[in-house]
């Protein structure tokens, strides 16, 4: 899979200082319903500002940032270059294959746009390289790095950002933060997360037995209000005697990016509130985020795929037990918003899913190889 990123970069004129991009950029996300925090443990958006007040440009990074809507560039940008009295340049890049620049200075009147690549699906904004005239000293230079051949969509950034005197370590996302950097955080829009009513559900559903020494994922969306804290509950009558193992666990979030934000958990065998021995796992500051609405299906489709979640685990042990394993995922601020799975839910009985399985693999040729035994297991 390719890069996927999106920056915004801020044209450094007169006295336009760092905190006066901070300024306007919180800002604009507060009216987004964001809220401002110090606390990083309470964000659910980070910004990075870089470049410092002798810079040609100061650059907004994020992994939380996402131009894909064309529309929502305009929407940002126009009144962060009103309001700052300078040229805004949004860049964005969609699976290493697509790349576009939107140069939106509002006092000049300028909106230009320019895209390197294709990527299927995307009708892309044209003004054509004349819009480049008044922005870029050598309009030859623009047009021959955006009409090159690249490996690479971004690879483009090399020549691009020496046109636009723009550092090009500011246009590329870093793995590790600029320690030089602004940071700012916000909260989950429209409310305090304390305030959240998440509901939980289990989308994507895995119908596929677990397998010994396998690895296999649970996936999950919240639907609820965007809230934060997040356990990751095993419960099934194996706990007890430990006799099945649940290893190599880990929670993984952003699912649209690359690489995907994973995070390892350790699970502790506890009792639930009813007494029974469970393994647990908790991840107090986990953000629980709200897909947005979408108008389109497949817009929605892709959505509620960046938003969803899933615990991704091998079992090793009692194989006759696997059909007991089910994973539940709670919301810390609102148990009642929890949800589970089990391979067999939905089913009248384990007997009924294994029959159902089988039936579905029977005119496979592996059929052989994937049917199960109902004797194998504790039914």
């Amino acid at each position: 899979m390719g890069m996927f990123f999106s920056s915004l970069h801020f044209r450094r004129r007169l006295s336009l200082s760092r905190e006066r991009v901070a300024e306007a950029v919180c800002a604009a996300w507060e009216q987004q319903g964001y809220r401002r925090t110090d606390s990083p443990g309470e964000a659910a958006l980070t910004l990075d500002l870089l470049g410092s007040d002798d810079s040609a440009w100061f650059s907004l990074q994020s992994e939380d940032l996402d131009f894909s809507d064309f529309k929502s560039i305009r929407e940002l940008a126009a009144p962060l270059s009103r309001k700052l009295k300078t040229a805004v340049l949004a860049i964005s890049c969609a699976d290493s294959d697509y790349l576009f620049l939107n140069w939106i200075d509002e006092a000049a009147g300028l909106d230009a746009w320019a895209n390197v690549g294709r990527c299927p699906g995307r009708v892309p904004r044209r003004t054509g390289f004349s819009a480049w005239k008044k922005i870029v000293p050598n309009l030859a230079a623009f047009q021959q790095a955006i009409k090159a051949d690249y490996l690479f969509a971004e690879e483009s950034l090399h020549a691009l950002a020496t046109i636009l005197d723009l550092p090009e370590a500011q246009t590329l996302p870093s793995p590790e933060p600029d320690p030089l950097a602004m940071r700012l955080y916000f909260a989950c829009p429209n409310a305090p997360a304390s305030q959240g009513h998440p509901r939980l559900e289990v989308t994507l559903y895995n119908r596929a037995l677990c397998q010994p020494g396998k690895s296999t994922h649970v996936t999950a969306l919240n639907r609820g209000d965007a809230s934060k804290g997040l356990a990751v509950v095993f419960t099934g009558p194996w706990v007890e005697n430990d006799e099945i193992h649940i290893t190599d666990v880990q929670l993984e979030s952003r699912m649209d990016r690359s690489p995907r934000s994973i995070q390892p958990l350790t699970l502790e065998k506890v009792r639930d509130e009813k007494g029974n021995w469970v393994l647990m796992a908790k991840v107090p500051q986990f953000p629980l985020p709200v897909p947005r609405k979408m108008l389109s299906t497949i817009k929605q489709l892709k959505e509620d795929f960046s938003r969803s979640f899933l615990v991704r685990f091998t079992p090793e042990g009692e194989s006759r037990k696997y059909l007991d394993i089910n994973v539940f995922f709670v919301p810390l601020e609102e148990l009642a918003g929890q949800c589970g799975w089990c391979v067999w839910a939905g089913y009248p009985s384990k007997e009924a899913y294994i029959r159902s399985y089988n039936e579905g693999w029977s005119k496979h040729p592996e059929a052989h190889v994937q049917q199960l035994n109902p004797e194998d297991y504790d039914l």
